[in-house]
């Protein structure tokens, strides 16, 4: 969380900084130094990614479950004595299975996987508004700092 607030907070210094260093350029407005600064946080991209991951384990859990193809052989010995023969002296198997879904178990997998689309997308939002909030608290910090140093420019 620190890490996050150093960076919004440089990201905002970053874009004051720039905009009162070039004079003759227009100020940076307040939604303007927010816009940018969502626009262009690591983090929130992370977010994206995890939402579209938790939609896809969403997708996957609607699918049926896969058949299975079991192949065993039994009674192989390593060894010839007394004489072995594969074709003749082993069992061999081959099964399908396909597992039936009972007791509505797969819709409780996509109410399970939805609520996790649901998290990720709520903690999409709450990051947007902390970042909003810092940067907000950094434009009015460097406002006032300026409006600090204009005034001791006048009394100097």
């Amino acid at each position: 969380m620190k890490r996050l607030r150093s960076r919004t907070l440089e990201w905002a210094a970053a874009a004051l900084a720039a905009v009162s260093a070039a004079a003759g350029q227009t100020p940076l407005s307040l939604r303007e130094a927010v816009d940018r600064a969502l626009a262009a946080h690591p983090s929130l991209a992370a977010s994206e990614g995890r939402i579209a991951a938790s939609e896809g384990l969403r997708r996957q859990a609607g699918l049926a479950p896969n058949p299975r193809l079991i192949l065993q052989s039994e009674n192989t010995r390593p060894y010839g004595n007394p004489s072995f023969r594969y074709w003749r002296d082993t069992d061999n198997f081959a099964f399908l299975q396909q597992p039936i879904e009972t007791a509505g178990k797969r819709d409780r997998r996509v109410e399970a996987a939805g609520a996790g689309v649901e998290r990720a997308e709520r903690e999409r939002e709450v990051l947007r508004w902390t970042i909003a909030a810092r940067v907000r608290q950094a434009y009015w910090q460097a406002a006032g700092a300026r409006r600090i140093q204009d005034l001791f420019a006048e009394t100097v």
